[in-house]
């Protein structure tokens, strides 16, 4: 399903991740990279068009992309407290419709990666921490991304980690 062929996506949700959704104008068009990373329109809406979404996603820059906006604003929000499932749960349901009518649900009781319900792989975790270490502050030098992974994956087999943890100073 391509991006151009929706016609309308509802999102329900409930709880305090419903308010990641309003108010609903200020959730679809975020002035500042922290308004974005909160709202749940704007990552539907980033992942519906570029089929992913990652850090550069949340940069000044790209706040403004007409593509993305023009999605977002074919994005509404309902708090549905029926789709909760236990205390702690983040639900949702994302419906779509496409401009030829077709419809296409999609239901997540928890997001990728909340522990114990949804786990990431262990190449899920590696790739994330390789893209969140390219955004580090002071850039990791030569080959000490590589080094750490590997370290982190054999690290039962050490006595003393600092060795590994170095590799995020060097």
């Amino acid at each position: 399903l391509r991006a151009d062929e929706v016609e309308s996506v509802t999102v329900a949700t409930t709880g305090g991740t419903f308010a990641l959704c309003e108010p609903i104008e200020a959730r679809r068009r975020p002035s500042t990279p922290m308004d974005a990373k909160f709202s749940i329109p704007y990552a539907v809406a980033v992942a519906a068009v570029r089929g992913n979404v990652t850090l550069d996603d949340f940069l000044p820059e790209r706040l403004n992309d007409p593509e993305i906006l023009d999605f977002t604003a074919r994005i509404t929000a309902v708090n549905d407290p029926s789709l909760a499932i236990r205390k702690a749960a983040m639900p949702a349901r994302v419906t779509a419709t496409t401009r030829d009518g077709r419809r296409f649900e999609y239901r997540c009781d928890q997001p990728k990666g909340t522990w114990p319900y949804s786990r990431m792989s262990v190449d899920e975790v590696v790739d994330k921490f390789r893209a969140c270490a390219s955004y580090a502050r002071k850039p990791l030098a030569g080959t000490a991304v590589d080094e750490f992974v590997e370290g982190v994956l054999a690290m039962e087999r050490f006595d003393d980690i600092t060795p590994v943890l170095r590799k995020l100073t060097v």
